[in-house]
This record gives structure tokens, C-alpha cells and sequence, in this order.
């Protein structure tokens, strides 16, 4: 089964090391956030935030990268292939 968020967009799963002072960070803001509104804010939620953000700053530069490069990142390689 697909998942999506409450707007629509399929989520995928992210895995990765980071540092621990970057997790410290984000807790800290998840709890601040929590506290001020009274609705829970995930750690993972606060890691969103600042995803989107950067890719909303990068969309241009994306675009014009895989244009010049010829990519598509909707096919696989194996597609590709065929």
C-alpha cells in the first residue's frame, strides 16, 4: 500500500546517519513546537519542514541540471535499458 501525506504527496522512506547534534536540534524544536501549539510535532515533521524548504530552493536548479544532462528521473535505469 502507497502512503501519502495530508496533501497528496507519496511519501517514501528516508534512512540515514546523521549527527547527533543535528537529531538534538530537531527534538528540541519538535518539543518547542508541541508545547506552543498543543498538537503533537514529530521529529520527523520537523525533518520535512527542512527538506521542503531546501528543495523548494533548489526546484530551478534541478530542473535545469536534468534538462542539460538529458535525465529523467521518473525511468529507471532498467527501463532505460530495454
Amino acid at each position: 500500500m502507497v502512503k501519502h501525506n495530508r496533501y497528496g504527496d507519496e511519501l517514501k522512506e528516508l534512512r540515514c546517519e546523521v549527527p547527533k547534534h543535528i537529531l538534538d536540534v530537531a527534538d528540541a524544536k519538535a518539543d518547542s513546537e508541541t508545547r506552543a501549539t498543543g498538537r503533537l510535532v514529530s521529529r520527523s515533521c520537523i525533518i520535512n519542514q527542512v527538506l521542503s524548504q531546501w528543495a523548494e530552493s533548489h526546484i530551478d536548479e534541478a530542473i535545469l541540471i536534468l534538462k542539460l544532462t538529458g535525465v529523467n528521473p521518473m525511468v529507471s535505469a532498467e527501463d532505460e535499458n530495454k
